[in-house]
C-alpha cells in the first residue's frame, strides 16, 4: 500500500511540473500579446494626431484664404502657403511644408487644392495629403 502511494506521488509530482511549465508558456504569450497591443495603440495615437495636425494646417491655409475678404482670387501656386498668413500647426509636425495651388473650376468658381507634406515619425517615412475645396470667383466674402 505504502510503495503504491509514493507512486501516486511520484506520478502527480512530474504533473505539476508540466503544468507550472505550461502555465508559465500561456501567461507569457498572454503578456506577449497585451505588450504588442499596447505598443500598437500608441503608434496609432501619434498617427492620430499626425493627421489632425495635418488636417488643422490646411484648415488654417483655406481660413487665411478666406480672410482675404472680397479680394478676387487669382489663378496659381504658393509653394509656400505660409506667405498667406501663420500656420502654427505645422510646428507639430516633423520637416513640414504646406503649398496651395489655385486654378479656376468654372466661371464662377475657383478650386484651391491645399497640399501638406511631412515626415511621419510612426511610419518612418515622407507622407503628403490634399485638401480640396471652392470659393466664389467674385471674392472671398462680401
Amino acid at each position: 500500500m505504502m510503495e503504491k502511494s509514493r507512486k501516486l506521488r511520484k506520478k502527480q509530482g512530474g504533473l505539476m511540473i508540466v503544468d507550472a511549465i505550461i502555465g508559465m508558456f500561456l501567461l507569457t504569450l498572454v503578456f506577449g500579446v497585451i505588450i504588442s497591443t499596447m505598443v500598437m495603440g500608441l503608434q496609432s495615437g501619434r498617427r492620430s494626431r499626425e493627421f489632425q495636425n495635418v488636417g488643422l494646417a490646411a484648415r488654417q491655409v483655406v481660413e487665411n484664404i478666406r480672410s482675404f475678404k472680397k479680394a478676387a482670387l487669382a489663378d496659381g501656386t504658393y509653394q509656400d502657403a505660409t506667405i498667406l498668413g501663420a500656420v502654427p500647426q505645422l510646428s507639430a509636425l516633423s520637416n513640414a511644408s504646406i503649398s496651395a495651388h489655385v486654378s479656376s473650376f468654372n466661371t464662377r468658381a475657383h478650386q484651391v487644392v491645399v497640399t501638406v507634406s511631412w515626415y511621419s515619425v510612426p511610419a518612418k517615412r515622407n507622407l503628403a495629403q490634399k485638401f480640396t475645396t471652392l470659393f466664389s470667383s467674385d471674392g472671398v466674402a462680401k
